[in-house]
């Protein structure tokens, strides 16, 4: 996870002594895991790419623009635009709430599932005391937690109707029973060596197992899982739904017909990014699609074909359908997409991580349960809108510029700053300015917003010490972990990778 931004991690290409990063960012930063793992941090000594100006400005939605959201409420805020008008006041489209206990030392969420009255959560702890959390959602508002299972990781899940299917990284299959206490692992299946996805439906369980291929299997519930046909190829994810299997590739989606468990191609579609989760709406497939956003798919009675997309500043995870919204695990955020016209999404709202969100899931009456990485938590949205702040940074060195960035579908206003000097006091949806810092400036600054969730967002302005950007680094020498030393200026011209980390 790329501090303070969203990251394809994967791709990447050298370029002579540059090492370029898919997402057009400047990495002279640290890269840093979601906490809860191995302390671990990344530093990368080479030139990088500046910062692209901003995201392309997303389309209008109907009745958009300042002042005609359905959350203006036309109240002073404390702020007033540049005629002497106060700002508009805007409800909040999407909303953090309640946060979730998982009662354990280092939980690790990566997926999560619904299964009727109840919430699942999958994930790994380090003593092996989680797995998969159960939660009851008598009061969708405050989940509470029924029990958990005591393994050391399940990665993906589904649910069958009846039972939880939940797959290892090694491609075990576990069929996973809840009670009215801690679930029971009932049942364990080993046919793989990567676990990537996994989808249910009834007694049929489809499995996406990297490069060993899709796999379709009959379950006999807690007895056996017979597979009844296989795919070749590279899988990432998959779903089942009325006769048919999706198989998603990192590029490509690929729809079979189903019948008596054997698999008969229709089509396949191209897709961008490195596409690793789908959702089913009743007209449309979501995928989420890394650096490629969010992409629509018409199911077609054949071949399916793109209806549209949301390409932005974010890297999606995951996705899922909330009537005619897609909400996004978008590693430093929650997304709200509106897709009431499939082939025009628009961003309607973000909501920042507390940790790294790695899934959600679509809740009763707009709601939604995150799987942020160790802080699971409950949002709720509604179709307002409001205009949405982003920062660059949130610490600097004194001298630098922020970007200021308006992910929000109406005009963001910005306040005078405590200390230095904007670009523009206002901000275009999908826009940007920024915010240039005295070269004496210490301490904490801060900047009024019309941003409902940020009415005042603060910067810490650093004491300067460390490498400055483009400055050589500083020669040292130290033992890797096989106790062979290394001496940096010995690597000069080389692209130097330094992972720094500790067991605890």
């Amino acid at each position: 996870m790329l501090t303070g931004s969203a990251f394809e991690a994967f791709e990447a290409v050298r370029d002579g002594d540059t090492l370029w990063i898919h997402r057009p960012l400047c990495l002279t930063g640290h890269l840093g895991h979601p906490p809860g793992v191995r302390p671990l941090l990344l530093v990368l000594l080479t030139a990088c790419r500046p910062p692209a100006e901003g995201p392309p400005a997303a389309p209008a939605p109907d009745g958009g623009g300042a002042g005609t959201g359905g959350g203006d409420t036309a109240q002073d805020t404390g702020g007033f635009d540049d005629t002497g008008a106060p700002w508009p006041t805007w409800e909040d489209p999407l909303v953090a709430g309640t946060v979730l206990d998982l009662e354990v030392g280092g939980p690790e969420l990566t997926d999560a599932v619904r299964a009727e009255e109840l919430l699942l959560f999958a994930g790994q702890e380090q003593s092996g005391d989680g797995g998969i959390w159960v939660f009851d959602l008598a009061d969708p508002d405050v989940p509470v937690l029924r029990g958990k299972t005591s393994t050391w990781h399940i990665q993906r899940l589904c649910w069958s109707g009846e039972v939880a299917l939940g797959m290892t990284r090694e491609g075990t299959i576990l069929q996973v029973t809840p009670t009215d206490g801690d679930p029971v692992i009932d049942a364990e299946w080993r046919d793989g060596t990567v676990g990537e996805g996994i989808a249910c439906e009834g007694e049929l369980v489809a499995a996406a197992l990297g490069s060993d291929g899709l796999r379709v299997y009959e379950r006999d519930p807690g007895v056996s899982l017979t597979a009844t046909d296989q795919v070749e190829g590279t899988f990432r994810d998959a779903l089942l739904e009325d006769g048919r299997l999706w198989g998603l590739a990192s590029d490509a989606l690929t729809a079979w017909s189903l019948a008596d468990g054997v698999l008969t191609e229709e089509g396949s579609l191209g897709l961008p990014g490195s596409c690793t989760d789908l959702a089913a709406h009743e007209d449309w497939l979501a995928v989420a699609c890394g650096s490629g956003g969010v992409v629509l798919v018409d199911r077609g009675e054949g071949s399916p074909s793109i209806l549209g997309s949301w390409e932005g500043h974010a890297s999606a995870r995951a996705v899922a359908v909330s009537e005619d919204h897609v909400l996004v695990a978008a590693w430093t955020d929650l997304l709200l997409v509106d897709v009431s016209d499939p082939a025009a999404p628009w961003l309607r709202a973000t909501e920042p991580a507390r940790s790294a969100v790695m899934a959600v899931v679509e809740g009763p009456e707009r709601r939604a349960y995150v799987a942020d990485w160790n802080q699971p938590f409950v949002a709720a949205w509604d179709e307002v809108e409001a205009p949405e702040l982003r920062m660059g940074a949130t610490t600097v060195l004194p001298g630098d510029t922020v970007r200021i960035r308006n992910d929000g579908p109406v005009v963001l206003e910005l306040g005078a700053p405590s200390e230095g000097s904007l670009e523009a006091e206002t901000v275009a949806p999908g826009g940007s300015t920024t915010w240039s810092i005295p070269a004496e400036a210490t301490g904490e600054l801060s900047l009024a917003s019309s941003d409902p969730d940020e009415p005042e967002v603060s910067l810490s302005v650093s004491d300067g010490t460390g490498i400055s950007i483009g400055a050589e680094a500083p020669d040292f020498v130290e033992q890797d972990l096989e106790t062979t030393t290394w001496q940096l200026s010995a690597l000069r011209g080389e692209v130097v990778f330094l992972g720094l980390f500790t067991d605890g």
